[in-house]
């Protein structure tokens, strides 16, 4: 095992919150909730490189499946973020429901789905069309997780020891996986 010795503390911006790591492995970005941002990080300097702006309250984040675009939930607004990574411009600002919280893209990277724990609901948002849809699933969904290839999408509840597996394209439940405890942050091992 290795030695987990701290080498370097980077000042982001006040209440860090998330950390998502750019597709090359050269940046990560730090939504900072806050004061409404998101610092990029260059890895091999250490060293802040710019902050973008958000929404109030910037948590979870993702990538399009390009690498081009940010998408931040801003849970103090109730809204999903745009951002162009090349310029740092705000590209769009979406509608995400009542207390948003995890996010994932879809297979065909044109839909972003967003869990709403305080709205028991599922957001889907039309990326190209701009619009928002909205799917109940309760009780409090947690986190999201989109296995590329699938059509299914993986999401935690809050209140409840399951995971809920959803079609992609019909929102429909399709199974759940039930485990022990909450279902917090889920990750894609690939064997």
């Amino acid at each position: 095992m290795q030695n987990m010795t701290l080498f370097k503390t980077i000042a982001t911006g006040p209440v860090p919150n998330y950390v998502l790591i750019s597709n090359d492995g050269k940046f990560a970005y730090v939504s900072n909730s806050g004061n409404g941002t998101v610092s990029e990080i260059a890895i091999d300097q250490w060293s802040v490189r710019r902050n973008f702006k958000t929404g109030a309250t910037p948590e979870h984040m993702v990538f399009s499946q390009d690498g081009k675009t940010l998408y931040v939930i801003n849970v103090g607004d109730n809204s999903v973020s745009a951002t162009s990574i090349a310029d740092g411009e705000s590209l769009n600002t979406y509608s995400a429901g009542n207390g948003p919280h995890g996010i994932d893209i879809s297979d065909d990277g044109k839909r972003l789905f967003v869990s709403n724990k305080k709205g028991n609901d599922l957001t889907l948002v039309d990326i190209d069309a701009g619009t928002s849809s909205m799917r109940s699933l309760a009780p409090a969904p947690y986190h999201i997780k989109s296995i590329r290839g699938t059509g299914k999408l993986y999401v935690s509840s809050r209140a409840q020891p399951w995971i809920w597996v959803i079609d992609q394209k019909s929102l429909d439940i399709i199974s759940k996986i039930p485990i022990k405890g909450e279902g917090h942050q889920m990750v894609l091992v690939q064997n």
